[in-house]
């Protein structure tokens, strides 16, 4: 693992890595999980992206924030562009879900305004929206369902296929440590995805903020049930990113770099 490693984007642009890297040869390469910031002067400067990386550029599962206009994207990478299923999210709250394909509204997916109302729903091609061909939302009450691990629970709300999706509220219904859990906010074939609050029902602890294919994935706020909370960058479940994590009584206990839930020295 380096920290605030001098580097480049994969646009070219000068940034500081903090992750994983790999050897070739005489060549550090950034590859596995890290965070990257923009550091070169001009517009760009400030854009962080923290997740996975390839051969030095971001792919796989990963969250992107402008520096400058304060809009984001989390989902899915391929070589450096937005591609696979993601959520683009305008600094004003309005955002787009669904498809992309070499950092453009590609396949199917939703745009929506900034009260949450959908504008658009259906097929996209390049940015462009061409037709209304989403599958109809079929709601339903208390349907007996399994959550994302597969725990037996109860869903009200969208559904499309026979699968949560769209709005909703899971409760999980299966005798354990979990009972009780809910879950209320955006799903999507069957998981939560998007954003949503997520409450435990036997230790008291929350979660708010986005979601993605069933895990806290980008920024949010997690709260145990003594008041304490961290509020920041989440990855698979875990603090990643930058965050702060506040004792109950307000103390600031870190801000700044977290790794896999463990919070970091950074240089000056």
């Amino acid at each position: 693992m380096v920290t605030d490693m001098a580097t480049v984007d994969p646009r070219g642009r000068a940034a500081k890595y903090t992750g994983a890297t790999i050897y070739e040869g005489n060549t550090t390469v950034l590859e596995g999980s890290g965070v990257l910031t923009v550091t070169e002067e001009g517009p760009n400067k400030g854009n962080t992206y923290s997740g996975k990386f390839k051969a030095g550029k971001f792919h796989g599962e990963g969250a992107w924030k402008s520096g400058g206009e304060g809009n984001s994207y989390s989902g899915s990478w391929k070589n450096g562009e937005f591609h696979g299923e993601g959520t683009y999210t305008w600094a004003d709250g309005s955002k787009y879900v669904g498809s992309f394909a070499s950092d453009k509204f590609h396949g199917r997916g939703t745009k929506y305004d900034v009260a949450g109302k959908v504008e658009e729903q259906g097929l996209w091609w390049n940015d462009n929206f061409l037709s209304d061909m989403a599958p109809a939302a079929t709601p339903v009450v208390d349907l007996e369902t399994v959550d994302h691990r597969g725990r037996a629970a109860i869903y009200s709300g969208d559904t499309v296929d026979g699968l949560p999706d769209g709005d909703g509220e899971m409760t999980v219904t299966a005798e354990g440590a979990n009972k009780g859990n809910k879950f209320k906010g955006q799903f999507k074939r069957g998981k939560m995805h998007g954003d949503g609050a997520w409450v435990s029902a036997g230790a008291g602890s929350t979660y708010e903020g986005s979601f993605v294919d069933g895990n806290f994935h980008g920024k949010g706020t997690f709260a145990w049930a003594d008041g304490s909370k961290y509020v920041g960058e989440f990855m698979d479940d875990m603090f990643h990113g930058r965050g702060q994590k506040v004792a109950a009584d307000g103390t600031v206990e870190h801000d700044g770099l977290f790794w896999c839930d463990e919070p970091q020295t950074e240089d000056d």
